[in-house]
């Protein structure tokens, strides 16, 4: 989150669990941009367990849901339709 400038303190949190184990999600509305070609509010959940990782989720519900989504795992990127 501090990468993003957004500060943990005062946003809701609630605890969650999943292959890494437990720990906690804050919650924040944000505005996505994806380069230029669309921006769309998002009430997104930050973990900090994910830190660690340098990687990000994004959620099937407020993200995905927007898009036609295609995964090519081989080549390590997806497409997006707007």
């Amino acid at each position: 989150m501090a990468p993003l400038g957004i500060s943990s303190l005062g946003l809701p949190i609630e605890p969650i669990s999943g292959v890494g184990g437990m720990g906690f999600s804050y919650f924040t509305n944000i505005t996505v941009d994806l380069q230029g070609l669309t921006d769309f509010p998002l009430y997104a959940s930050f973990a900090d367990g994910l830190n660690h990782w340098g990687v990000g989720l994004l959620g099937q519900r407020g993200f995905f849901d927007k898009f036609v989504v295609h995964f090519d795992l081989p080549n390590n990127v997806f497409h997006l339709e707007i």
